[in-house]
């Protein structure tokens, strides 16, 4: 049948896939700085000392693959939501907006996706924290076309708010979701979430409530 993976080649996409989510979850875990390519190796159970040498060369290649394993899929989902809005032809709201930003990226949490996905979360806020990376740079011109979508329709709809403040409010809220749904995703798996907490689908809504709310803060300046 044309297109039909080969035995060998369905086996080394499996491996890369692996290394991948290994290296995902050691990020997360441990910080980008404490990780090693062996290490990694070892976790993802690969005899052959030099497999992840063999699919990514170096731990650069390896952070980028875990960025663009997780980032290509929730640009995408944030790109259609996007759009189905603007089909629809009703009034979108700053709210809307900041929707389509966060509820792709926190479907990943509690295991939502079925692949581990909540350690994605974990691992953005690692990065952030990290000097090892730029994933702003990193991700620019290749899935962060949703970004770039969400900053201009936020834009347009707080005209009265300073270019200077607003850009400065929009990176703390980008971060800020990812510190707080890691910061959930962290309690859960180590099993010190609270019983009156909010469930997470509660939650993620109040989170796009209270990053639209100061967003469109008046500014102090």
């Amino acid at each position: 049948m044309a297109g039909k993976r080969k035995p060998n080649e369905l086996g080394q996409q499996e491996t890369r896939e692996r290394l991948i989510e290994t290296a995902e979850r050691l990020f997360a875990e441990r910080g980008l700085d404490a990780v090693s390519m062996r290490l990694i190796n070892r976790e993802a159970g690969q005899l052959n000392t030099s497999s992840i040498h063999y699919y990514f060369g170096n731990r650069d290649a390896v952070i980028e693959a875990v960025v663009e394993h997780r980032m290509s899929r929730i640009n995408e989902s944030r790109l259609a939501l996007l759009a189905e809005m603007r089909a629809a032809g009703g009034e979108i709201t700053l709210h809307d907006i900041i929707a389509a930003y966060v509820r792709p990226l926190a479907a990943q949490n509690d295991g939502c996706d079925g692949g581990g996905g909540g350690n994605y979360v974990r691992f953005l806020a690692q990065a952030y924290a990290s000097a090892e990376i730029d994933i702003a740079q990193l991700a620019r011109g290749r899935w962060d076309q949703s970004l770039q979508q969400v900053a201009e329709m936020a834009r347009a709809r707080l005209p009265a708010l300073p270019e200077p403040v607003f850009r400065e409010r929009l990176g703390i809220m980008f971060r800020a979701v990812v510190y707080a749904l890691a910061d959930r995703e962290r309690d859960r798996l180590t099993g010190r979430e609270r019983s009156t907490r909010l469930p997470l689908a509660a939650f993620v809504e109040d989170l796009i409530h209270m990053q639209a709310a100061a967003l469109a803060a008046a500014p102090a300046l």
